[in-house]
């Protein structure tokens, strides 16, 4: 059993839970800081965007892209990415 983190951890954070985003469109987003709790972004496309510091916990991303995408300091926490494309991704902690 895994145990999530205390809810006060999020304070000044935008958490979003029970994302629904599959086949989304998210080229060249600005998503830096953000935290997707249980989510779906199957076949999303993040390629391009600025994903530093975002965590993704407990998320789907199956067959999603990351091409170019900067993931410096992103946590993917239980996360399926079968299929996922990180070519060229900037992924540094």
């Amino acid at each position: 059993m895994f145990a999530l983190p205390d809810p006060s951890d999020y304070r000044g954070r935008n958490l979003f839970t029970d994302v629904e985003l599959q086949n989304a469109n998210l080229q060249r987003a600005n998503l830096k800081e953000m935290f997707f709790q249980v989510g779906n972004f199957d076949e999303s496309s993040f390629d391009g965007s600025k994903l530093i510091g975002v965590d993704f916990e407990g998320t789907s991303l199956v067959d999603a892209s990351f091409v170019r995408a900067d993931l410096r300091n992103a946590t993917f926490y239980l996360v399926s990415a079968l299929f996922a494309t990180f070519a060229y991704a900037r992924m540094e902690n």
